[in-house]
Formats: structure tokens, sequence, C-alpha cells
């Protein structure tokens, strides 16, 4: 059976405080089953702070895993901002 990859935010932490952890899942669970943890985004602090891993990353496209649209927005406004 095909089981295809998303790399996506999965929300993490207590009731109204969020961070987010960026993620490998298998696309079929909703559940948050983490296959390898790529990043975080903690957007609660006065400096927003972002990271991801940008070789495990290039590491699981070329796997064929699909970015969801949220990550890509994240990506695009902390990694090309001027």
């Amino acid at each position: 059976m095909y089981k295809r990859k998303i790399i996506k935010l999965l929300r993490k932490g207590h009731k109204q405080y969020p961070t987010f952890i960026i993620a490998v899942s298998d696309g079929q669970s909703n559940k948050g089953f983490i296959i390898e943890k790529l990043g975080y985004f903690n957007p609660n602090l006065s400096e927003r702070k972002f990271f991801i891993n940008g070789q495990k990353l290039a590491i699981w496209v070329n796997a064929g895993a699909k970015i969801n649209y949220s990550v890509i927005k994240l990506i695009s406004y902390f990694c090309y901002k001027k």
C-alpha cells in the first residue's frame, strides 16, 4: 500500500501558548504521528523563533514528500525576508 509523506506543522504546547513542530508525518494519519522532526516555530516570544534543518528537508523532498502550504509560508517569510 502506498503511503504518502507530508511535511507539516504539528501544534504542541499549552492551551493559550501554542508552539509548533515542523515534522514529516504519514499523509493518512491525523493523529500527529511523527516520522522525523525537521524544526520548530514559536510565535509567542517577542522575537519569533524559527528553525528548520535544510539538509533533512531536501532529503525528504527528494524522496517525494509534499510540503504543506503553511510550512511553505513560514519558510518564505523567515528565509527570504529582506
